[in-house]
């Protein structure tokens, strides 16, 4: 067969054409980011290809031996006409393969090129740092947390992470409203029901979004993931457009410049009105967060447009875990629920001028949300049904969704990897499929049309029963909870490593909250705005009675709102806090491997298709017709039989024609397509899970020893070889929630669910604060701390583990972990033994924790590691001057690489291969000194560092995060040439 009649009989154009097309344009970012490739090989690829396609597109008139369905349906066709239906079925499936092609290869080409871009102050940057001059620019959105306050500038086409630390100080806590938003920093916390757990967001910035201001300070780029499968934030900025971070000493100035050219107008009237859209919002929370509780006024501000700033990580992670997180962040739910009500609110008129006022209205949602992916999602499918609606067409939803991304991703591609834009577009396609087909065993829908029953047919014409009718009404109302929460559930794993079975119930309550607190919000914002409006008049209006009763009067309307919306986000709050307290309410689920994922959802779409549904019944249609036929031939009278069974000749005959028939039959069959379409679907489908899956960012950590990046802290994860897990201190840092955000992550992004225990190197927060928070959330196991800190390390965990068991280790103690696993405790002895550094007489509280730091030598499957915790020259030689072997394969440099500890004796004594500094990036003390680099470099002790490699993996070789498990793709030119240094 001819290659092109191939191409053709395997690719049959399909109804909705965009959404393949969008589809492969989207498979093609992916794959270029889990590839990796080189521009030339990009270019290279895509000049073949498109060379390849054109030559089969100009021989697509060629005629191929296709039958139309007249011949099908045994009649006769003209050989002109079989020949015409033949060339343009071939035709149409190469120009559809050929659109197909050419999406996949401009979304590969347009991802490198939106990964490879340079940023115009590259140029002024050197080994990833550098210093940016006095540089203009407009701010695009300010938000405050922690004291830090951050701008996204808009300068010359490009955007900026803006980084002021100049205002670094507590929150505010909560007062008088008018002190918040008159910027007083002593506002008090007098307020009825005010906790100190809670502050408002600092306002700072807020009045310069908009303006053009100057900005300077130090230049840096995002950092990569410094642990494997952890998120990585260049990837999530690149998502933003975002690729050069400035921080500065103080906040951006607002600018004397003057725009004269031809579009200035059309722009400051745009800034303006983006500024008072970001005014009148701001103004709004501060009311909010005067007039409401705490953790309510916090609630508000997710709900209305996604700012969690004021937020606590308990409350967050307390909606996150019950699965109802996704109301906290502006998303299609929200804006659907913003259109409805101002489509009602418009009198439900279909005329072009409602839509639009609805159309301005969403924009100027999208604009105080900041442009959220899911809420320009949204946006553009409501956009998109207006238009159809208009022009009175029918509106397609998966149409719309392949409309929507494709503008998304055109404007930037590197958003398909946003969390954002991977929830909301997996939730919608999700139900488009999901929904339709469970709905058809609910009894609310005719199984074959898929049309929606009404109530007054359902005993009418369908007669349906009481009961059923029932039945139905409670199926379509927790149907799409509980389709929503399971179609979810992969990715919410794959992204957040958790599940809640309860969220299926809890989002019906909490769904039905939201759709009526969003439009008391919007009604306050549109008071507000009239209020605004109104209040530019004032002063023509002094001295009449309007002057003074129209401020008055939106500030009633605007309490009543509020008031109602605390009590709604009251009974919100109490339901969920329920909830978390009920067993079972979530836990804890390793991260899918990627390509799972991938074949769930694909999976999922085409078994919950129409293509399926009419495939199988093709098949089963064609295998009934062949079955009838069979029966057919079989028929006869006894004197053929009989002249079959004396003549040979003719027997034989009947036995060749029977094989060309049945060749035919087989070739007409419409099941062959089918099944070669199948066939084929499950080669590219396996080919994509290979090169999805042989991106390093993707992979799963399986080495023994794993030296985790815990910033200033250390942390060793070892593996056994009969599967047991265990961690060695787990860093820890003031205000940060390292066993949270850190450590759970890392285990259940690796595939470790509980661990088989902990062992504690000494007290210091750096090395026992994310073991504490860790031990709340997961099994840890028994705790191994040095004797005479048992009972303080009892009183510090007591808090988290509910079935603790802490045992004492000291000098001399082998801990068997597994198979072919032990740890040595090598130091220190006990404190009234011996006349070790700690001294035979001193008391614990009298001696400092870095003296009494647990050494520990861990031997699993032939290699050994030294952890030494933060001991200096005094242990060290103490140790040294004990005899015996303290020889190991890996050594944790002390300290994290002070002066002070790893002398020359010590390394002579340990003599390892390879050493690990763990140790904080740009950290202020100074760590790893220059003198201790010196010494393992004239030892040629083979070094890494987690600042700048992130976790360094050890067994049969040596891996890090920032190597091994990143996208080449992220790497700048200083990363690769680095990378390539340490592997030559």
């Amino acid at each position: 067969m001819d290659m092109f009649a191939f191409i053709s009989e395997i690719i049959s154009p399909p109804r909705r054409p965009l959404v393949f097309t969008v589809s492969s344009y989207a498979l093609g970012i992916a794959l270029c980011y889990a590839l990796s490739p080189g521009r030339p090989a990009v270019l290279l690829f895509l000049t073949v290809s498109a060379v390849s396609l054109c030559l089969a597109l100009l021989r697509g008139n060629a005629a191929v031996p296709h039958s139309d369905g007249n011949a099908l349906r045994g009649r006769q066709t003209s050989p002109h006409r079989r020949d015409t239906v033949a060339s343009d079925g071939n035709a149409s499936s190469l120009i559809f393969a050929f659109l197909v092609a050419v999406s996949f290869f401009f979304g590969v080409f347009s991802a490198h090129n939106a990964f490879t871009q340079k940023d115009p102050f590259d140029s002024l940057m050197a080994e990833g740092e550098g210093t940016l001059p006095e540089t203009e620019g407009r701010v695009f959105s300010a938000s405050s947390k922690d004291g830090r306050v951050d701008y996204l500038i808009l300068s010359g086409g490009s955007k900026y992470l803006v980084r002021d630390y100049s205002k670094k100080r507590n929150f505010w806590e909560y007062g008088d409203s008018s002190d918040i938003a008159s910027g007083n920093a002593s506002a008090s916390s007098s307020a009825e029901g005010a906790s100190t757990d809670y502050h408002a967001p600092i306002p700072d910035g807020g009045d310069l979004v908009g303006k053009r201001v100057v900005f300077r300070g130090e230049l840096s780029y995002p950092q990569n993931a410094g642990n494997p499968g952890l998120f990585n934030y260049r990837l999530y900025l690149l998502s933003k457009n975002v690729r050069v971070i400035v921080t500065a000493d103080s906040p951006p100035e607002i600018s004397s410049y003057a725009d004269t050219s031809f579009l200035s107008g059309f722009t400051e009237s745009a800034y303006s009105a983006y500024a008072a859209l970001s005014r009148l919002k701001e103004y709004l929370l501060s009311l909010a967060y005067g007039r409401l509780p705490p953790e309510q006024a916090a609630l508000f501000s997710g709900m209305m447009f996604g700012d969690k700033s004021g937020m606590s990580d308990d409350l967050y992670s307390m909606f996150q875990r019950n699965g109802v997180a996704h109301i906290l962040c502006v998303s299609g739910l929200h804006v659907g629920m913003v259109y409805a009500f101002v489509y009602r609110l418009l009198g439900n008129r279909k005329t072009t001028g409602v839509y639009v006022l609805i159309l301005a209205v969403l924009l100027a949602y999208a604009a105080m949300s900041e442009f959220a992916p899911s809420v320009v999602r949204a946006s553009l499918m409501i956009s998109t049904h207006i238009f159809s609606r208009l022009l009175r067409k029918r509106y397609d939803p998966l149409t719309g969704i392949a409309l929507s991304a494709f503008t998304i991703l055109l404007i930037n591609p590197l958003q398909l990897f946003s969390s954002g834009f991977l929830l909301s577009y997996t939730a919608v396609i999700s139900l488009s499929f999901a929904l339709p087909f469970t709905m058809r065993f609910t009894g609310i829908t005719d199984k074959n049309s898929l049309v929606k029953i009404k109530n007054d047919e359902m005993s009418d014409i369908y007669h349906i029963s009481r009961p059923k009718r029932v039945f139905a009404a409670i199926a379509a109302f927790f149907i799409p909870a509980t389709v929503i929460q399971l179609t979810m559930a992969p990715i919410t794993a794959f992204l957040f490593c958790y599940f809640s079975p309860t969220a299926v119930l809890l989002n019906i309550p909490v769904i039905a909250l939201a759709s009526v607190i969003v439009p008391l919000g919007i009604c306050a914002l549109l008071i507000l705005a009239a209020g605004s409006g109104v209040a530019l008049l004032l002063p023509a209006l002094a001295g009449s009675p309007a002057h003074g009763a129209v401020p008055d009067l939106a500030a009633f309307f605007i309490n009543i709102f509020l008031e109602a919306c605390e009590l709604l986000i009251g009974l919100m709050l109490r339901l969920t806090s329920a909830t978390a307290s009920l067993p079972f309410s979530d836990f804890n689920s390793p991260a899918p491997p990627v390509f799972f994922v991938f074949l769930f959802y694909l999976l999922g779409c085409y078994l919950a298709s129409e293509s399926f549904l009419i495939t199988m019944a093709r098949l089963r249609d064609a295998k009934a017709k062949a079955k009838a036929k069979g029966k057919n031939s079989n028929t006869g009278n006894d004197r053929d039989d009989d002249r079959c069974k004396y003549s040979g000749s003719e027997k034989s005959r009947e036995k060749s024609r029977k094989k060309v028939q049945e060749k035919n039959n087989k070739a007409k069959s419409p099941g062959i397509p089918a099944k070669r379409q199948l066939a084929f679907s499950c080669i590219g489908l396996a080919c994509i899970c290979l090169a999805l899956a042989s991106n390093p960012s993707m992979r799963q950590s399986d080495a023994i020893y794993t030296f985790v990046d815990v910033g200033q802290g250390d942390c060793l994860h070892l593996r056994t070889p009969d599967g047991r897990n265990y961690l060695v201190d787990g860093g820890g840092k003031k205000d940060f929630d390292m066993g949270a955000k850190v450590l759970r992550p890392y285990l259940l992004k690796n595939g470790v669910t509980s661990l088989d225990g902990i062992f504690v190197s000494h007290l210091h927060e750096d090395h026992v604060g994310g073991l504490i928070q860790l031990a709340a959330l997961m099994d840890t196991g028994p705790i191994y701390v040095f004797e005479e800190s048992a009972g303080e390390a009892a009183l510090l965990f007591s808090g988290s583990l509910k079935e603790a068991e802490i045992i004492p280790v000291s000098s001399g103690d082998v801990v068997v972990m597994g198979r072919d696993a032990s740890a040595e405790i090598l130091f220190p002895e006990r404190m009234d033994e011996g006349e070790g550094a700690s001294g035979a007489a001193a008391k614990k509280e009298e001696v400092d924790e870095n003296l009494i730091s647990l050494i520990m030598r861990f031997n699993c499957e032939g290699i050994s590691a030294l952890m030494t915790g933060d001991v200096g020259f005094p242990a060290e030689d103490a140790l040294i001057s004990k005899g015996g072997d303290i020889s190991a394969d890996i050594l944790k440099v002390g300290h994290h690489g002070s002066k002070y500890s790893t002398s020359e004796n010590f390394l002579e004594a340990v003599g390892p291969v390879l050493a690990v500094i763990q140790v904080g990036a740009s950290n202020t003390y100074g760590h790893p000194t220059p003198e201790t680099l010196v010494k393992l470099s004239e030892k040629d002790i083979i070094t890494y560092r987690t600042d700048e490699d992130g976790a360094v993996m050890a067994g049969a070789g040596v891996k890090t995060a920032k190597r091994d498990f990143t996208s080449k793709i992220l790497l700048k030119e200083y990363e690769l040439k680095a990378i390539e240094g340490t592997l030559g």
